[in-house]
């Protein structure tokens, strides 16, 4: 590394690749067992990321050892990954016998996991669709630096976000072709000691959240790995029931220049839906609010909005702080407790003056 970056953190690597927005991505490749019933087909198998209709982890079997089968298509069935000792609960979607090959097609119907997770040290995901922002120098080994880190802290934790070092070509190809394509790679931290599986999967959900308030649209973590304190992989969790929205240029808040973002913005979050009430209230807010950026038409929009505001209002103001009775926010128009909401949340009432669409300045790359 040369000494003019040696100081800079270096990027993170994605786990998984994709050169091409909808690449599929390779989960397995190996022995593949599929068990119903008792009755069980053994051959070559995959499991494979495959993104339309919808984002799913898809299996197939090929080359089974036995041409008799009851296996039945629609019903569920046990996939074993056998190399890996790995069992997944799965669907059969379709089965074809023929003189030449024998195809059995499914998709995994829950979230997996591999491997250790009682003693983890950080988690690596990758983000889909997510936005090219101007953040802090991060190092590319052998192509120099580029401003594509956003890092933030809670008590607890330690999250850092890199752009792929292409972001800006990979961003216009999706684009121009739709769908879906990794962006960015996170890693993330706990402070004081290692973490098990059940706290991971807990702040991700809450990250899954984070993120989309961000991007405007439905962002999870994806496809997660997970080390030891030696930094040896111990641990994997392959999202099934992701919700990821379609690429859109849907703008959001989050500003494209990351200079000035409050640096305790992770923490706040992490503390307000630490509250069970406040993170059913919160992942509700964001819902609507991804919806309202989703929506074909001004009136759904406003109506998404709408709903919004008033339901933070309410939860707020009368069902969990209690400063406000009842009857007294029922007789308040949308306008007042909108202004009763902006104003006790120290954001100003006036309307701001109109300003076009933030333009990333690449002259700082």
């Amino acid at each position: 590394m040369s000494d003019l970056f040696k100081h800079l953190p270096v990027a993170l690597v994605p786990i998984y690749q994709m050169t091409e927005p909808n690449q599929l991505i390779t989960l397995y490749d190996g022995k593949m067992t599929v068990v119903q019933n008792g009755q069980s087909l053994s051959g070559e198998g995959r499991i494979q990321v495959r993104w339309f209709p919808h984002p799913a982890n898809r299996f197939e079997l090929q080359n089974v050892d036995s041409l008799y089968h009851r296996l039945e298509v629609g019903h569920k069935v046990e996939v074993v990954a056998e190399n890996i000792k790995a069992k997944f609960d799965g669907i059969l979607t379709n089965s074809s016998i023929g003189s030449k090959e024998n195809l059995f097609k499914g998709i995994l119907s829950h979230d997996s996991t591999i491997g250790d997770s009682s003693e983890l040290h950080s988690l690596v995901f990758h983000l889909i669709n997510f936005l090219d922002f101007i953040g802090d120098s991060i190092f590319y080994d052998g192509q120099g630096n580029y401003l594509g880190e956003f890092r933030q802290e809670s008590n607890d934790w330690i999250l850092t976000v890199h752009a792929l070092k292409d972001v800006k070509t990979i961003l216009e190809k999706v684009n121009d072709m739709g769908g879906y394509v990794i962006t960015h790679v996170a890693k993330l931290e706990k402070k004081t000691r290692t973490f098990s599986g059940q706290e991971a999967r807990d702040i991700l959900g809450k990250l899954y959240w984070y993120f989309s308030f961000m991007r405007g649209l439905h962002t999870s973590p994806y496809l997660v790995t997970g080390y030891d304190e030696n930094q040896t992989k111990v641990y994997e969790f392959w999202n099934a029931g992701m919700t990821q929205s379609l690429y859109s240029p849907a703008t959001s808040w989050f500003p494209l220049d990351l200079d000035g973002l409050g640096k305790g913005l992770f923490g706040q979050y992490l503390d307000l839906v630490s509250d069970k009430s406040w993170l059913e209230v919160i992942s509700k807010a964001i819902n609507w609010y991804v919806l309202s950026q989703k929506s074909t038409s001004l009136e759904q929009s406003i109506v998404w909005s709408q709903l919004c505001i008033e339901l933070l209002a309410w939860a707020k103001f009368v069902e969990l702080n209690s400063h406000v009775s009842k009857s007294g926010f029922n007789s308040l128009d949308l306008g007042n407790r909108l202004r009763l909401l902006l104003s006790t949340s120290g954001i100003p009432t006036l309307v701001p003056p109109r300003s076009g669409p933030q333009k990333l300045d690449r002259s700082l790359r």
